[in-house]
């Protein structure tokens, strides 16, 4: 599900750089983020252009000046125990491949829309929850 609230998420390393925020965009702590004439949360466009991931202020919302800055870390960084549709909830979900729906969803199933692959599984935890590395080369147009 997109997210509606702020992503509380464990993360270790990565770097974090600034990008100007949509005016009206709201963005929420841990969005997957996509160019949109600034940053904003990534809906699932096809084609879009992926920014990467906002660590930092609640609530980012940039309908005043002057214009906002997101702090995006752009992947090759872990997320422990990310919820993630799909699992099998065994060593055998190590090592596959992990995709976002939107700004806040991930599946292990590589649809044929609104799908991109954003990370690895790199430990199971359960049937619904896993560690993902996050990875650095996603980013660019989306899904294609």
């Amino acid at each position: 599900m997109a997210l509606s609230a702020n992503a509380t998420y464990v993360t270790k390393s990565g770097d974090l750089i600034n990008v100007p925020v949509k005016t009206g965009a709201t963005i929420y702590n841990g969005a997957l983020l996509m160019d949109s004439s600034g940053a904003t949360p990534y809906d699932g466009t096809i084609g879009a252009i992926l920014l990467g991931w906002h660590f930092g202020d609640v609530n980012d919302d940039a309908s005043t000046s002057p214009t906002k800055t997101a702090k995006i870390a752009r992947g090759g960084f872990g997320v422990l125990s990310l919820t993630v549709a799909g699992l099998g909830g065994t060593i055998a979900d190590v090592g596959l491949a992990v995709y976002a729906t939107d700004d806040g969803t991930y599946t292990i199933t590589n649809g044929t829309t609104h799908t991109v692959r954003v990370g690895t599984i790199s430990r199971f935890v359960s049937a619904t929850v896993a560690d993902v590395q996050m990875v650095a080369d996603i980013f660019g147009t989306a899904g294609v």
